[in-house]
């Protein structure tokens, strides 16, 4: 057998596929509104949101309110899919959180009447989201 070698992105890309993988809907937003208040409470004045595998970037600009940004970053999130999991990442240069969104099941449908031997695999991207003001 060949030596396979998966990145830590690539394990993750693949467990968060998995209909079997087990999420907290309830903790996510939680850990959505954290992200958002760590932002708010460093004074930043630009929190982008980014993945790169979908050319799909987002820039919020903060005002004077935490609650519309949480309302805002929840809201552009679950449009983008289910949420699955929200991961805090700490280096010493940044801070950022890992946000793995799993596309819906309806986004499978038009190939489901095509082919009725279709097997949905979800596909699952990795949104980061980090401090844009520089």
């Amino acid at each position: 057998m060949g030596n396979v070698n998966l990145t830590n992105y690539e394990m993750n890309k693949q467990a968060y596929a998995s209909e079997n993988f087990k999420f907290d809907v309830e903790k996510n937003k939680q850990d959505i509104e954290i992200a958002a208040n760590n932002f708010y409470l460093k004074n930043c004045k630009y929190v982008g949101l980014l993945c790169r595998e979908r050319n799909d970037y987002t820039v919020f600009k903060l005002s004077n309110n935490l609650k519309n940004f949480q309302n805002e970053l929840t809201e552009i999130l679950y449009g983008r899919g289910t949420v699955v999991d929200v991961l805090y990442d700490y280096n010493d240069i940044s801070e950022s959180y890992q946000i793995w969104i799993r596309e819906r099941r309806t986004e499978a449908v038009e190939d489901l009447i095509k082919d009725t031997n279709y097997k949905w695999t979800p596909q699952v991207w990795m949104y980061m989201l980090f401090d844009a003001t520089d």
